[in-house]
């Protein structure tokens, strides 16, 4: 719960913020923190993946990061980090 409040701030004051979230489980009981859960998922600008990173690489000449997680297909991913 404090990456998904971190994420949602800085979203609030960096324009463009895009920031992702690798997760294995999300325990969001009590205080309304479901909600706040659901309503960071809704947000275009944050990101939810279940799995753990293995590797993340900032690609050369580029402002984009590529990582691999430990998903069943274990591919790369490529994300904007502007």
């Amino acid at each position: 719960m404090m990456a998904t409040k971190q994420a949602m701030v800085a979203g609030d004051h960096v324009g463009g913020l895009d920031a992702t979230i690798f997760y294995m489980d999300i325990r969001a009981h009590g205080k309304d923190f479901d909600q706040y859960y659901e309503r960071a998922k809704a947000k275009e600008n944050i990101h939810y993946v279940k799995s753990i990173p293995s590797r993340i690489l900032q690609l050369p000449a580029a402002k984009t990061c590529a990582f691999r997680s430990s998903t069943k297909t274990a591919r790369w991913r490529k994300r904007n980090s502007t």
